[in-house]
Parts: C-alpha cells; structure tokens; sequence
C-alpha cells in the first residue's frame, strides 16, 4: 500500500510513493529505494497485490508507462523512476523480480570498515 496507494474504500485513503514521488519531487527521474526485497511478504488489503508485484509494474516498460495509484484511481507515467532494491539473501529474492534487476553485489564491511562506520555514526 505504501508504494501503490491504500485502497479508497478504506476510510483514510493515501496515495502511494510512487505518485508522492511523481508529483511533489523535485526530479524529473526521480528514485525510489525499497529495502530488504528478500523478506517475506506481509499480507496486504491492497489491490496492487504484493510489493513484488508493484515492482514488476514499475520495472517493465510497458506496464510502467499505465502505472495505476490505487487511492486515486490516477494512471501515471511511472516509467522515469529509478528503482533501487536491497536485499541481504540474493536467493531469496523473487525470480521473476530478480530477472528484471541489474545486480552490484556488496561485500560485508571488514573489521577496519566496520570500526570506521560505528565512529562515523557514534560519533
């Protein structure tokens, strides 16, 4: 629901991510970043389904071009959104997500890396 709107049949209806990305960012590309894609997923209400499917919608082209926010009842041109995804179990992640995703594999922080983060961080 947080990306594709909540469903205008429930009483407080929002629009999603993607729309509040669309028409109040300041980019004409702009990103969304979704975490953690290996989780499973919670059950939704939502008439978008699951998260997985919402990001196959915004990843092909075609789909992406009639990208529909469930709140408004408002079809956009999603296709300009970059899509970032994270996932720490590549294996876990969804096929048919994974097939449409290009990967940059990042390698756990050392001892040195980690110690530098927690300063950065702690302080």
């Amino acid at each position: 629901m947080q990306l594709c709107g909540s469903d205008a049949r429930l009483g407080d209806t929002h629009p999603g991510m993607v729309f509040d990305l669309l028409a109040m960012g300041d980019s004409a590309a702009p990103a969304l970043v979704v975490a953690e894609v290996d989780q499973p997923e919670p059950e939704s209400g939502a008439n978008c389904s699951t998260p997985v499917n919402t990001l196959l919608d915004l990843l092909e082209p075609d789909s992406a071009r009639r990208y529909r926010d469930v709140s408004l009842q408002l079809i956009m041109d999603a296709s300009m959104v970059i899509v970032i995804v994270t996932a720490n179990e590549r294996q876990r992640i969804s096929p048919p997500l994974l097939s449409r995703l290009t990967e940059f594999p990042v390698a756990a922080p050392n001892t040195e890396q980690r110690r530098l983060i927690l300063e950065r961080h702690l302080g």
